[in-house]
């Protein structure tokens, strides 16, 4: 199975210990997170279409990954959409709006907010202080 880039960030409980999972929930999660790879930079990418890939009920796919992550499906996809914008931010080629964009935020001043909440500066900031 490939790497899952928030398993070490998300998936722990508050004693540092590692959460359990089945196969059949990690195969989930496998498949939530290859959903959330190819379309993390859609903007229009949305819980209906995580449903419609993971083929099930908007209200089922909710339970399960709160369930498994502690995180609604919305979140998820913030918290991926900002590791990934982080990791443009590095590469110190792009301004802000064009990383706010191709992150799959909608705006440059709703990803900076974002990013402020999470990590507690603001991508300039950031960005400065690489």
């Amino acid at each position: 199975m490939q790497d899952l880039p928030l398993a070490n960030d998300h998936f722990q409980k508050g004693d540092d210990s590692i959460i359990a999972l089945s196969a059949g929930d990690e195969k989930f999660l496998g498949l939530l997170f290859s959903a959330l790879e190819e379309n993390w930079q859609d903007p229009h990418f949305i819980i209906d279409d995580y449903c419609h890939n993971m083929a099930m009920s908007k209200s089922h796919l909710y339970r399960k990954i709160v369930a498994l992550s502690g995180f609604s499906p919305n979140s998820i996809l913030k918290e991926f959409r900002l590791e990934k914008a982080k990791d443009l931010l590095k590469k110190k080629q792009y301004t802000i709006a064009e990383i706010s964009f191709e992150a799959g935020f909608t705006s440059p001043s709703y990803f900076t907010k974002c990013f402020k909440k999470k990590y507690g500066i603001l991508p300039l900031a950031y960005v400065d202080k690489l």
